[in-house]
């Protein structure tokens, strides 16, 4: 049953009518999913943050450019993944918003949303891909073959911050060759 409802959620670009929904299902999913990883204090700056204008500002710039996914299933929108161009590094993609509602995690669906970015993030050229991981997922992203390059904070507002860990993957040429054969539905 599991598996069914990781298959059969429904991957397609977010829209702009779908942003409110996109960041309520982000503020729930860290509220909820990292409660045993941070405190109150910080879980509450992350929710400001992911209601602040930059992170709206970032959601809006990566549905524009269509670089964020979303999986409704059962016409709800489960969770989301995208990606956006490194900073400053022409080869580095950064994958960004991974986030799944509570109900549907251990199902599949934060797996196959990740591959759907990184298959995207691949097929506009990119060798590498990071991610800026909480504590609370890296553990996620290394069972994805990510590997920890070292550990800093994200700074939030109200002079809070969050423990992350920077995580890197390199792409293959047959990754890369796959990815943009399911892209272009050549497989």
């Amino acid at each position: 049953m599991t598996d069914e409802i990781a298959s059969s959620a429904e991957l397609r670009p977010i829209g702009p009518d779908d942003l409110a929904e996109v960041r309520s299902l982000h503020a729930t999913s860290f509220r909820v999913l990292a409660s045993h990883t941070f405190s109150e204090e910080e879980i509450a700056a992350f929710t400001e943050h992911v209601y602040s204008l930059p992170y709206t500002e970032a959601l809006s710039e990566a549905i524009e450019r269509h670089q964020l996914l979303g999986a409704w299933y059962g016409g709800q929108l489960v969770g989301t993944a995208g990606w956006t161009p490194g900073d400053g590094n022409h080869s580095v993609a950064r994958i960004r918003w991974v986030f799944v509602r509570p109900l549907f995690t251990g199902l599949g669906l934060g797996g196959r949303l990740l591959e759907a970015a990184e298959a995207a993030a691949m097929c506009a050229g990119f060798e590498i891909l990071s991610v800026e991981a909480p504590l609370n997922a890296a553990e996620f992203f290394a069972g994805f073959g990510y590997e920890t390059s070292s550990h800093g904070v994200r700074t939030l507002s109200r002079g809070q911050s969050l423990a992350v860990a920077y995580m890197r993957k390199r792409v293959d040429e047959q990754a890369s060759a796959e990815a943009e054969s399911q892209a272009f539905g050549k497989a």
